[in-house]
């Protein structure tokens, strides 16, 4: 059995956020990923194998764990529930860390793209769009920056222009008519 990766399980709680926001609000995507962090350590902590991979892997890496089972008491025969109670509180400390790490990433990026769009020729940009795949599937892009900012002329996608970038494996994205939305 493979071991537990609390890392990729916070990407996925902010995969599974995205589910039904169109635009990024921030808000929003913070208040989701952070109920599918509780979810996330559940899922995690289904078998005692992975509970005792989740607190050797992870332990040292999660600050306020013990405060979250400090109040509940065991006795000895209980020494698996005790364990996995733990278990779950290193792996909610751990997830909730790196969803809170991965939405401060996907905020710069947005303000990032948002510049990029503006200086590509799109004024005003509000909140850019959020997808699980690029908006632009196998489209060719005129250039990519240092950040990873896939940049579109008319000439690739019908008369648009477009920015994109992945960043914690979702897209943001502005899409416009040079006519319609700038110059």
């Amino acid at each position: 059995m493979a071991r537990t990766n609390l890392e990729a399980a916070a990407a996925d709680c902010i995969a599974d956020a995205i589910y039904g926001m169109e635009t990024l609000d921030l808000d929003a995507l913070r208040d989701n990923a952070e109920e599918q962090a509780s979810s996330a350590a559940d899922s995690a902590c289904t078998y005692t194998s992975a509970c005792l991979d989740i607190i050797s892997d992870y332990e040292r890496e999660a600050d306020g764990a013990e405060e979250m089972t400090s109040g509940q008491t065991y006795e000895a025969a209980d020494w698996q529930q005790a364990m996995c109670a733990y278990a779950y509180a290193v792996a909610y400390t751990v997830i909730s860390r790196n969803v809170h790490d991965l939405l401060e990433e996907i905020e710069e990026a947005a303000d990032d793209l948002r510049d990029a769009a503006e200086a590509h020729g799109l004024e005003d940009p509000a909140d850019p769009r959020i997808s699980s795949d690029c908006p632009h599937g196998w489209a060719a892009h005129d250039r990519e920056d240092a950040a990873g900012t896939h940049f579109w002329t008319e000439s690739n996608l019908e008369g648009c222009r477009a920015v994109a970038r992945k960043v914690a494996g979702i897209w943001l994205s502005y899409t416009w008519t040079p006519e319609e939305g700038g110059k």
